[in-house]
């Protein structure tokens, strides 16, 4: 992979730099509803519950694509497929770009995969170089949505999925950022 020419990546934000805009109270009290409310996406359970879910399952996802990096040096088609399948858990839009990219060298895919997971320098600059049309690094029917959700199986406590839900969240809580 060649070195990364860019500036030093900024570190990650640490606890301290987040700030809760709501007293004990009230967050005591949104938690409380968060555990015994009913999950409108879930049968039956709290939002808590579903959360507990569904990070047991990205767990798991994440072990199968550190599995898959591996021992990618030996990546075969069936291999992509595989990671096409995690890098889409939750899409089912995805399969309109799967042919595309299951037609690449496995050794493309693997180099890029491995560049943008543990490649050098910020990780949202090599993210953006994976997606950059005429990039060595691009790779056909893989959209940002499918890269964002492999960089959070890899390492989730530095890639947060952020969705509706989640925002909605931090707006109910008052949270600022420094």
């Amino acid at each position: 992979l060649p070195q990364w020419r860019g500036e030093d990546p900024e570190p990650s934000l640490e606890s301290s730099d987040f700030k809760v805009g709501v007293n004990e109270t009230k967050l005591k009290r949104l938690l409380s509803e968060f555990r015994n409310n009913n999950c409108p996406y879930a049968d039956g359970k709290s939002c808590w519950e579903e959360a507990a879910d569904v990070d047991k399952e990205h767990n798991r996802l994440g072990k199968n694509l550190r599995l898959l990096m591996r021992r990618r040096s030996a990546w075969n088609r069936s291999d992509l497929q595989s990671l096409f399948d995690l890098a889409y858990t939750y899409g089912q839009a995805a399969q309109f770009g799967r042919r595309a990219f299951s037609r690449q060298r496995p050794k493309k895919v693997s180099r890029s995969i491995a560049y943008l997971l543990v490649g050098n320098g910020d990780p949202f600059m090599r993210f953006e170089k994976v997606l950059a049309a005429g990039s060595p690094y691009k790779l056909k029917g893989m959209s940002e949505f499918g890269l964002t959700f492999l960089m959070h199986l890899w390492s989730p406590k530095e890639f947060a999925i952020i969705n509706k839900y989640i925002d909605k969240a931090l707006k109910m809580l008052k949270v600022s950022f420094g």
